[in-house]
């Protein structure tokens, strides 16, 4: 995924860093909001790779929130981890994804690397599509879980 702050629209580095520094330090989306704000402010409207960069940040956000540390394909999967599903999660995941495997011991789920179009001998997803595809899996997957554990 093509996603970094060009040189030709912050040409400082100093001051690529600085924007570097504060894209890692957003707390939540209205941080990334107020940065976007501050980029197109004095740089112009963000390049493509500026906002890639903006929505891997907001990525992170979601799987800080969710409790995910880590995010990594893995052969033709997709492994999450560290999760605990509980029964109603695992049967949620088993509905939406019949050939996911849940590893209770190594709290991990690995999902087939989604394609496109969802058939079978399509083009892996790649770049945005599968980063907004991984959004979706998550908090489908996670957001339940969360919600359950704070009432």
């Amino acid at each position: 995924m093509d996603a970094h702050v060009p040189h030709d629209y912050v040409t400082g580095e100093r001051l690529r860093l600085e924007v570097y520094r504060k894209i890692a330090e957003a707390a939540d989306g209205a941080a990334l909001d107020a940065i976007v704000e501050e980029l197109t402010d004095r740089y112009g409207e963000p390049p493509t790779p500026v906002r890639n960069l903006l929505r891997v940040a907001a990525f992170r956000q979601a799987c800080r929130t969710l409790g995910v540390g880590e995010v990594a394909l893995a052969g033709n999967g997709l492994r999450v981890g560290p999760v605990e599903l509980p029964d109603s999660a695992q049967m949620r995941l088993r509905r939406l994804h019949p050939k996911a495997q849940y590893r209770p011991a190594a709290k991990t789920v690995t999902v087939p690397r989604p394609v496109e179009g969802g058939r079978l001998g399509g083009a892996p997803l790649r770049d945005v599509e599968l980063l907004d595809w991984c959004t979706k899996l998550l908090t489908d997957l996670l957001a339940p879980v969360r919600q359950a554990a704070q009432v």
